[in-house]
């Protein structure tokens, strides 16, 4: 679905990944969401997504030129 929707320039994978607790669970209508996000940004299949689509390539937000 990635590929499918990239465009020429910046792109952004918006997420919220992280790891989940009852604190977060009772204060967050989006927590179980964040360990699968988690989990699809560490697989060993996205990191061999990123290494074989050497068009894509990850930057912070200081790098961004508009």
């Amino acid at each position: 679905a990635l590929q499918k929707h990239l465009q020429d320039g910046y792109n952004e994978l918006m997420c919220h990944a992280g790891h989940v607790d009852d604190e977060l669970r009772a204060n967050s209508s989006y927590s179980d969401p964040r360990e699968l996000e988690l989990n699809a940004l560490l697989s060993p299949e996205f990191k061999r997504y990123l290494e074989t689509n050497r068009n894509i390539r990850l930057v912070s937000w200081k790098e961004v030129r508009i």
